[in-house]
């Protein structure tokens, strides 16, 4: 019995980033007895109808999603604002169409440098959709980060509000870099003291562990960067691949809720598309 799926994946449509090929990753998923997956491109759902018939050909449930970059405020337009990830995964109709609504508004209206989206926004459309805090660079872990324990619960509570507790999660994750420990240590004591879950996920880039040369090799290649320069854009830590469910359970001993609690999730999302038989 499978106890683990990956929530949080970027494809070749994650563009400067993603490197998974949408062909080769169901099978891949299958291949590590997995049958659920959820796709979260940066900013949009390219290719949905695609990636959705290729995993009912490969007999992997899809799970509809996206990693969304926050705003304040749509219509301030301020270079130097942050601007916080969000994982958002579809559990029903509604929640696909909100998903929708909620991408191509970022990628109208709320477009500056990114698609962008305010709370305000996220909590009109907020239906039939679950939230997970995505990685390091969530506005709950960056209060965690530097130290504003406050913040970060005044910041809970607004995402509870906004979803429903049942439909956030605090997501943790384990590429060795030192502040995700800041981050997984703040969501254990809060998570037991709210009664919120944790999930585990990987923020995987590419397929396999051997692909991480490549993977940085067109990082270098989209950012005009030198592979010589120590100082080109690359990620900090390591495990950015579609991970076994061993791997994930020994990034995060004696949690194994965590890991488990992926597959919870995975059971909630069930969108089916009604859009006839593949073309090809």
């Amino acid at each position: 019995e499978m106890s683990f799926v990956h929530l949080h994946l970027h494809t070749e449509y994650s563009l400067l980033d993603g490197a998974i090929k949408n062909k080769d990753l169901f099978e891949h998923v299958k291949s590590l007895g997995m049958d659920s997956v959820a796709i979260t491109e940066h900013g949009n759902m390219g290719a949905v109808i695609k990636k959705y018939q290729l995993a009912k050909k490969a007999g992997v449930k899809l799970i509809f999603g996206a990693e969304v970059y926050l705003c304040r405020d749509m219509s301030i337009r301020n270079r130097e604002e942050k601007r916080p990830h969000l994982i958002l995964l579809a559990k029903d109709l509604t929640g696909y169409k909100n998903l929708i609504k909620i991408i191509s508004i970022a990628n109208g209206e709320g477009f500056y440098y990114r698609a962008r989206i305010d709370k305000k926004t996220l909590r009109k459309y907020s239906e039939g959709l679950i939230c997970m805090t995505a990685c390091m660079a969530n506005d709950v872990a960056q209060a965690v980060v530097v130290g504003k324990e406050e913040r970060a619960r005044k910041l809970i509570d607004e995402y509870i509000d906004i979803f429903g507790k049942d439909n956030f999660y605090l997501e943790v994750q384990n590429h060795g870099i030192p502040e995700e420990g800041l981050i997984r240590d703040f969501y254990y004591k809060i998570g037991d003291e709210l009664g919120i879950k944790l999930v585990a996920t990987t923020d995987a880039h590419y397929l396999t562990k051997e692909d991480s040369y490549a993977h940085e090799v067109m990082l270098a290649v989209q950012t005009n960067g030198d592979m010589n320069d120590p100082k080109r854009f690359k990620f900090d830590g390591s495990g950015f691949h579609v991970m076994s469910e061993e791997e994930m359970r020994e990034l995060f001993p004696g949690r194994d809720d965590v890991v488990e609690n992926t597959v919870e999730i995975a059971s909630r999302c069930n969108v089916e598309l009604d859009i006839g038989e593949p073309i090809f």
